[in-house]
């Protein structure tokens, strides 16, 4: 049985095949370079009209509506405040998500950032954009043409980390092989830019995803539930951790160790910036001291 695909729907997903060029390639990367100022701001104001002509081709209940302004009006000020541009992207990106098939979604944002990824590596790799190499203690980084080398863990990481979710790998040896393909990949990539994070998430990752595929064969309520509730709620543990965190706690100074010294940069970021409502505008500081990348970097 085939599905009828709408015109908001052929809107929204070209709107996120732009957002996803615009965010890992003209975000993210030297490739940027070769794009004029104007035609990066044209397709900013294209990747709007789209996704806002597939919002209103679709029938809006009055509740739901009424909410997801309240919410826009509150992306508006942080926008306003931090001026990052990708913050309203995402938002109308989320906002015009309604009505469409979440795993088609999925699916769809991690091939393009796969392709994407893939196309600024080739770049890299004929020379056409600079490939940074930082020197990590006895460990050396490649950046491969991102602008920072965790770029690249990052993105391997979440494209491996969609594909692994898919609602089609039902069966237990095609599950399997996406949980070696997933581990593999991030291993791979670790080697590659030593970013510890995201190597050491995979392996939470595959023990959370054995765990909820021995339990039940599909998604529930719960976990939908718990999904939703992750974000506010580690933003809530990160920031007790950050304020309380001293250096005679040897457990979490192992933690600081383990994440690159992350909880004491996020207290310093406390400490100097504090809690506003609407965010704050933090300048990324970025440098290198004796070969080492030196940076400050709020993310």
């Amino acid at each position: 049985m085939k599905t009828k695909i709408g015109k908001s729907d052929v809107l929204y997903y070209l709107g996120i095949i732009l957002i996803s060029f615009y965010s890992i390639v003209l975000y993210s990367s030297y490739v940027r370079e070769y794009f004029p100022k104007e035609v990066i701001a044209a397709l900013l104001i294209g990747i709007l009209v789209l996704f806002f002509a597939s919002i209103i081709l679709v029938k809006w209940p009055p509740k739901i509506t009424i909410s997801l302004i309240l919410v826009m009006v509150i992306v508006l000020m942080c926008w306003k405040t931090i001026e990052k541009n990708i913050l309203i992207l995402y938002f109308f990106m989320i906002f015009a998500s309604y009505k469409k098939d979440f795993f088609k979604i999925q699916t769809t944002i991690a091939y393009t950032t796969i392709a994407f990824t893939m196309l600024v590596i080739v770049f890299s790799l004929l020379g056409l954009v600079p490939n940074d190499v930082y020197e990590r203690g006895d460990k050396t980084a490649y950046c491969l043409g991102f602008f920072y080398y965790t770029t690249l863990s990052y993105n391997a990481f979440f494209a491996s980390l969609l594909l692994m979710g898919k609602k089609e790998l039902t069966k237990v040896k095609d599950r399997l092989f996406a949980v070696v393909g997933f581990w593999a990949v991030n291993f791979i990539i670790y080697k590659i830019t030593t970013t510890r994070l995201t190597f050491l998430l995979s392996f939470a990752v595959v023990l959370i995803y054995i765990y909820i595929y021995r339990r039940q064969k599909k998604y529930s309520k719960k976990i939908i539930m718990l999904a939703g509730l992750i974000f506010p709620v580690s933003t809530c543990i990160n920031y007790a951790i950050a304020s309380l965190f001293n250096r005679s706690n040897k457990i979490l100074n192992l933690i600081d160790v383990v994440l690159g010294s992350r909880i004491v940069l996020a207290q310093q970021g406390i400490q100097k910036y504090g809690i506003t409502l609407f965010g704050s505008n933090i300048e990324n500081v970025n440098g290198i001291v004796d070969g080492h990348q030196v940076y400050f970097y709020v993310d």
